[in-house]
């Protein structure tokens, strides 16, 4: 409410703040962007036919990219979901050049991170997140990289894995590369020396507390699981 790019964003796109249906919008993101949506994305994609609810979703993120890019005035609009459903019905809406990103972390790494107590932080207030067990993230960590990568190259023109691993340790050479794929002559990131970048302020609503970072921020890499995951526990991913 207090940032003035995005009560421009919904002011063009929805007539203002006091305009959007809540409880109507969070009803159509539970509807069909879940994981557990998958099928009737697919379809959607395969017929191009929506349901009466996939087209009132499609409209509403139509308008709601539209409006960001004209607000804006930016030619690359960087959106950090990452459930597959939602990415097939961001390359539905007409008009999008739909390119995509996908990284990929260590599973272990990603198991220990689960196993842990964090918080993330909305506009608002800090939340903390769910936890889940070793066998649970590692057919998570499959179901979504698996299922990545057969689909992002069947729905997008250009599609580029990276590891996380080595984005931190060559911040500069890898994110390059995500630039080049967005047919960007040079990376515009204020890099002090090799790892430390300084990050402006960003128009993120949610997610991750190490997202709403701002000024010199060093990139190095979270290794604790190397020394704190349990040998039964890194057995059960590895299985």
């Amino acid at each position: 409410e207090d940032c003035e790019v995005w009560q421009a964003v919904f002011d063009r796109a929805f007539g203002g703040l006091d305009r959007i249906d809540t409880a109507e919008m969070v009803h159509l993101t539970e509807l069909n962007s879940r994981t557990r949506h998958l099928g009737a994305a697919l379809w959607l994609r395969a017929t191009h036919r929506p349901t009466t609810a996939q087209k009132l979703y499609l409209e509403r993120l139509e308008a709601l990219y539209a409006a960001i890019r004209d607000v804006t005035e930016c030619r690359v609009i960087i959106d950090a979901s990452r459930l597959i459903p939602y990415g097939l019905f961001i390359s539905a809406v007409p008009n999008m050049d739909l390119r995509v990103l996908h990284l990929v972390r260590n599973p272990y790494a990603v198991a220990f991170s689960w196993s842990r107590r964090r918080s993330t932080r909305t506009a608002t207030r800090e939340v903390q997140l769910r936890r889940q067990g070793a066998v649970r993230s590692a057919l998570d960590w499959n179901a979504q990289n698996m299922g990545g990568e057969v689909i992002w190259r069947r729905i997008s023109r250009k599609t580029l894995m990276l590891r996380y691993e080595d984005i931190v340790a060559d911040p500069a050479g890898e994110l390059g590369r995500v630039a080049a794929m967005m047919d960007e002559r040079q990376l515009r990131v204020a890099f002090s020396d090799s790892r430390t970048v300084n990050l402006r302020p960003n128009h993120s609503v949610a997610g991750n507390a190490y997202r709403m970072q701002t000024g010199m921020v060093a990139l190095n890499p979270d290794n604790e699981w190397h020394r704190s995951l349990l040998p039964g526990i890194k057995r059960l991913v590895t299985l």
